[in-house]
């Protein structure tokens, strides 16, 4: 079993170092073939799971508790949102791990991530090779502690984030019921009143900074 598990992690570590080498091409970009490399076969259906409950905290919270109206169109935003943000941080994140990163230095790398998927979200996907090229002050110049890891998270970032959009990891059309869980009978009563952490602040604003 270990010597299965160290084949894997040669294996992955391989595929990292490839992608820090690759051209920033349409072709390598839209290529989702090999990310399944970096998960176990849980993983997707718990980042499903995690990322609706996010959504429905967050409408307990904004409509639920403080009265807020969100329309359709802006809960599908919100939900794919909230997605977006659970599955970039399952790939960077276990990329990390593979490469032994851990501690304070995976907030560098999450935060590429973050930063680059908001330069591509309103640009057209042929457009996508140039940002990427432009973005490469991302890795550079000390804002990460490795720069070839830097533009390997770079480049996996822009294959998730194409399979989320446009690909294999894309969001069907929500249902009514999926975006109005309060209608449902599920939240009993508002919720109460907390002090906002960072990362509460940050899913409020996901609407907004990636979709």
């Amino acid at each position: 079993m270990e010597e299965v598990r160290a084949g894997k992690r040669e294996m992955v570590k391989q595929f990292l170092e490839g992608l820090a080498s690759l051209d920033f091409t349409l072709e390598n970009i839209t290529d989702g073939s090999k990310l399944e490399i970096l998960l176990d076969r849980l993983d997707i259906p718990k980042a499903e799971e995690t990322a609706y409950s996010r959504f429905k905290k967050y409408i307990q919270k904004r409509v639920v508790g403080k009265g807020e109206e969100f329309s359709f169109e802006k809960r599908k935003n919100v939900r794919e949102a909230l997605r977006i943000r659970v599955y970039l941080d399952m790939f960077v994140k276990s990329a990390l791990g593979y490469l032994g990163i851990t501690g304070g230095d995976v907030v560098y790398y999450t935060r590429l991530a973050y930063v680059l998927t908001k330069r591509l979200k309103s640009k057209r996907v042929v457009n996508w090779s140039e940002i990427l090229e432009r973005s490469s002050d991302l890795w550079n110049g000390g804002r990460v502690p490795d720069p070839k890891v830097g533009r390997a998270i770079a480049m996996l970032t822009a294959k998730v984030f194409y399979q989320l959009k446009h690909g294999k990891y894309r969001l069907g059309t929500p249902t009514p019921y999926e975006l109005f869980p309060e209608e449902s009978g599920g939240f009993k009563k508002p919720l109460r009143a907390k002090r906002h952490s960072t990362r509460k602040k940050s899913e409020d604003q996901l609407s907004e900074a990636i979709v």
